[in-house]
């Protein structure tokens, strides 16, 4: 499993939004180090669901049609003018994505330690009752079974004794 760490390396200077008259930017879309998977997302939303301050503005990962373009840039979109997001809302936004950084590092270990024991479980299951599936007998899972550290030998004596 490999985690996400994804960075903020800047703001696209060609995909902008402006207000209806023109006259002003309200959205800027910060330029990220890699594309986000679902579960970086999911942790990032989470995080600036958590982020609280005056004068909060959207942000979510999405993209933004390049002016008179038809291309698009994608990355955090943020509902705000340059300024404001300098002067206002860049530390929050920088330590919501630290947070889902972090959240999505932990997932991934957690959903490698699942897996891991999982995979410990099904090789215990195939020696104790497939040996003779690998082209043996009876006997080749009796020596499985003995080849086994002391601990799982115990357990499984238990258990057969208790059927």
């Amino acid at each position: 499993m490999s985690t996400d760490h994804v960075r903020i390396l800047g703001i696209y200077e060609d995909a902008l939004a402006t207000s209806h008259a023109g006259d002003h930017i309200t959205t800027l879309v910060l330029r990220l180090s890699g594309d986000p998977s679902d579960d970086w997302i999911s942790a990032f939303n989470l995080e600036w669901s958590r982020t609280d301050y005056l004068r909060k503005r959207s942000v979510h990962v999405g993209s933004v049609r390049v002016h008179n373009e038809t291309e698009v840039r994608q990355g955090l979109v943020v509902h705000t003018s340059p300024e404001d997001y300098v002067s206002i809302h860049k530390p929050h936004v920088e330590r919501a994505v630290e947070r889902a950084n972090a959240q999505a590092a932990w997932r991934d270990r957690q959903q490698d330690a699942t897996v891991a024991r999982a995979n410990r479980t099904i090789r215990a299951i195939n020696a104790d009752y497939y040996a003779a599936g690998r082209g043996g007998d009876e006997r080749a899972a009796v020596e499985d079974r003995a080849a086994a550290p002391p601990e799982r030998r115990e357990t499984e004596a238990t258990d057969r004794a208790a059927t």
